[in-house]
């Protein structure tokens, strides 16, 4: 299996019983890759998403320093909500991340590589 971003059908199956296991291990290993590299595309780009929301939000209202610890208040709900990731320290850096490449088409194209 040469492709290692798409998982697609081959007719090159092998006929005999080892030959099976050991093309069937590598599909499970490319498909665990393909899962991997997805998950963490999505994950940077929902990051990405979150700290510009926060970002813009603060910039919007014109908040002082008080009003930029909203990111504060913000990790607590989203924490309660969804769990751990969304400490201070997390949402923090998310929003340093949307700081450092304000473009979309830039931190799409990190997400993918």
């Amino acid at each position: 299996m040469t492709d290692t971003t798409n998982l697609v059908p081959r007719d090159d199956i092998p006929e005999d019983e080892d030959g099976l296991f050991a093309y069937l291990s590598q599909l499970i290993e490319q498909a665990r890759h393909v899962a991997s590299t997805q998950a963490n595309a999505t994950l940077t780009m929902r990051n990405w998403l979150m700290g510009r929301a926060i970002n813009t939000n603060i910039l919007h209202h014109t908040r002082a320093d008080y009003g930029k610890q909203i990111y504060v208040t913000l990790s607590h709900k989203l924490t309660d909500r969804f769990g751990i990731g969304f400490d201070q320290p997390n949402v923090s850096r998310m929003m340093t991340f949307a700081q450092l490449y304000p473009d979309y088409e830039n931190c799409a194209s990190l997400a993918t590589n």
